[in-house]
Formats: structure tokens, sequence, C-alpha cells
């Protein structure tokens, strides 16, 4: 009786708040899933933001030279520089809870119409948790609140399949592979990316 009066509720304030597209459809996952009811207002609470817009974006790519010292036959040592790569360095500032905006590169606006796709997909109960591997993070998410002021932040590395996030953003576990590829898929639409 209980799940049915929250759920009866979710329902009825889906309806009469229908502001920005749908309200959430994962409001029903929410409350079936195993997230504690602290966990779930928390996640409630972030996606019923009336978000202004949401970004996917790209890190920004930089041209790293190393110098190296080389010691020629006559003992001679000289400073040469290394071929140059690029490397994509991350954006968020974990210490400091902060985003640093330089390190952005390409950014493409979510449609609305992908907003429940893209919570579906975060907070789709997958509980998977691994040691990190290599966190070379290439992407992220912004969001901005209704104002236009930037509300979260999460940074994305497809390579060892983490992410982390500001702390106003709750992510509570990583994502299974299956959301990893759904994930990818997203940023591929607007990217132009391969689909996987």
């Amino acid at each position: 009786m209980k799940k049915f009066i929250v759920s009866y509720i979710l329902v009825i304030s889906s309806i009469v708040c229908s502001g920005q597209t749908k309200k959430f459809y994962a409001d029903s996952l929410i409350v079936k899933s195993k997230y504690d009811s602290v966990n779930r207002i928390k996640i409630k609470n972030f996606t019923d933001i009336k978000f202004k817009r949401i970004e996917l974006v790209q890190l920004q790519e930089f041209l790293v030279k190393k110098q190296k010292q080389v010691v020629d036959k006559n003992g001679k040592t000289t400073e040469e520089y290394e071929k140059p790569y690029k490397v994509v360095r991350p954006a968020l500032m974990r210490r400091e809870d902060s985003v640093n905006m330089s390190n952005i590169g390409q950014r493409k606006t979510l449609k609305r119409t992908d907003y429940n796709l893209l919570f579906s997909i975060l907070y789709a109960n997958y509980n998977r948790m691994e040691e990190i591997m290599c966190y070379d993070p290439g992407h992220g998410i912004l969001f901005y609140d209704e104002h236009g002021k930037m509300c979260g932040f999460i940074e994305i590395c497809f390579l060892c399949e983490h992410v982390y996030s500001t702390r106003n953003v709750p992510l509570y576990s990583l994502l299974d592979p299956e959301g990893y590829k759904k994930l990818w898929n997203l940023f591929a639409k607007y990217f132009k990316y391969k689909i996987k």
C-alpha cells in the first residue's frame, strides 16, 4: 500500500509539474531501485531541477613536448624535445569540487527529448564497483540550472569505464559495460562517433 501511495504521488506530481518535457519517467525506476530512501530523494531532487540546458562535452586535447637529454659520442649533453603527443587533462578538480572550464573542448547541447534517456542511463541500478584501471577522461556532462548557472558536472573515462562528478550530482555506483555502451551511443549521436 505504501509503495502504491508513493507511486500515485509521483504520477500526480509529474502531471501537475510537467514543465520542461515529460517528467523524468525514471521516478518509478528510482522508487523500485535498491537505493536507500535518502539517496532516492537526492536523485529525485537532482533530476527534478528545471535544467536550462545540459551539454555533452569533449575534453580539450593539449600538445605536450617533453625534453630529454641526449649525449653525443664526444660526451657533450644537449637538450632535445621528444616527438610531441596529445593528452587530455581532466576538467574536474576533485579536491576543490570545481570544474576547470579551460579544459572543456567541444560542446553539444542535449535535446530536451533526450533528458530522460540520459537520466535512465545514469540511474539504472547497475552497482558495479571495481578498481580504477587508467582514468583518462575524454568526455563529460555539464548541467545548467534554470538561471543558466552550472549546477553539476560528470566526467567520464570510456577506456576504464569510470566516472567522477561534482558533489552536487548524486552518483552512487559505476555503470556496467551495457550502461557505458548506452552512454557512448548517446555521445555518438551528437558527436558523430561510431555507434557501439
